[in-house]
């Protein structure tokens, strides 16, 4: 799943454009990245509750439940037809591997997102044994730690929504970094 995940993620948000008007991308990106948010932090919420009334397999079922209504979702989806494409798959994926090679956009994206991927995933094996073992706190400290780390990102993403992030990308990833 973590090989597959950053793929299916970046392939879901790039059918953004395709469905909605250009002055409505900002906002659809942040109404897009809230509901992750939110399922970042009621999704572990539902699941500890549901493995302390029931145990693990409950949870896994609902998990995989989950993933299968997801997949089934897809059947209902209408494919989009683009205009312009002509070869097989290997060619039209080696005309977008030329494109990306050659827009430095997307390039910086790539670079600033997959640097950027360290830190939560550092964040998750480091915080608990500096909540814990260093600061000697009670291990649902670390519960209020990421509730509010997800809560602020949540306003910031609302923020960035409503006021828009088009001409300002560079300055924006820059900042971020």
């Amino acid at each position: 799943l973590s090989i597959t995940r950053p793929i299916a993620q970046a392939g879901a948000r790039a059918q953004v454009p395709s469905m909605l008007r250009r002055s409505l991308w900002d906002r659809a990106n942040a109404i897009d990245n809230m509901i992750y948010t939110g399922t970042n932090i009621g999704a572990p919420i539902v699941a500890t509750i549901l493995f302390a009334a029931a145990g693990p397999a409950p949870v896994f079922g609902v998990a995989a439940l989950l993933l299968i209504l997801g997949f089934a979702s897809t059947f209902w989806i209408p494919e989009i037809r683009l205009e312009g494409i002509h070869g097989s798959l290997a060619s039209e994926a080696w005309a977008g591997v030329k494109y990306f090679s050659h827009n430095r956009t997307l390039i910086a994206i790539a670079a600033s997102s997959s640097l950027l991927n360290i830190v939560p995933g550092s964040l998750l094996v480091v915080l608990p044994f500096i909540v814990v073992q260093q600061l000697h706190l009670e291990p649902w400290w670390l519960g209020i730690l990421y509730a509010v780390e997800q809560a602020t990102s949540a306003v910031s993403l609302l923020l960035a929504g409503r006021n828009g992030t088009a001409g300002r990308e560079w300055k924006l990833m820059a900042w971020a970094a």
